[in-house]
């Protein structure tokens, strides 16, 4: 699934078995120079693998401000890097470092990340911020983050 400033509401969504030798292997909710939001309820992400980013991958840049919400989801056993080192085996929010200020928002409430697999850092979620101007929040409430591996050995990893 793709969105590019979009707003993007999904009920009971599973997105299942998914391998491309690009850089996403299910979703990119992308904010470039606008808006982009989308929230998943009860939803399913699993077994997703590719070069980047096996799960859900978020980019906010060019003055770009992405909002995730997850609700009752569970992300797990997908990989990211599968030719080489990439970060975000389960999720990856990545505000980039411009001239102008971006911003990115995950709201995750009872979610579970399991068996995801990061070929560098953040088996199960990577969160990276490289301006300074910029500002990337993140609320985990009653989330599960179990079994997830990452080359670095770290599970969760936040760069800034």
């Amino acid at each position: 699934m793709y969105t590019k400033n979009a707003t993007v509401d999904t009920s009971s969504t599973k997105i299942i078995n998914n391998s491309t030798p690009g850089m996403i292997g299910s979703i990119y909710n992308n904010a470039n120079a606008g808006t982009s939001s989308l929230t998943m309820n009860d939803c399913t992400i699993s077994n997703n693998r590719s070069k980047s980013v096996g799960g859900i991958d978020n980019v906010a840049l060019g003055g770009g401000d992405f909002m995730l919400t997850l609700n009752r989801c569970t992300i797990s056993d997908n990989e990211a890097g599968v030719d080489g080192s990439a970060d975000g085996g389960g999720l990856r929010a990545y505000v980039v470092g411009d001239t102008v200020a971006n911003t990115g928002e995950l709201n995750l409430t009872n979610c579970t990340f399991s068996g995801n697999t990061a070929r560098n850092k953040g088996g199960a979620i990577a969160l990276l911020d490289d301006n300074a101007d910029s500002n990337l929040s993140v609320n985990l409430i009653n989330c599960t983050i179990v079994g997830n591996t990452a080359d670095s050995n770290d599970v969760c990893w936040h760069s800034c």
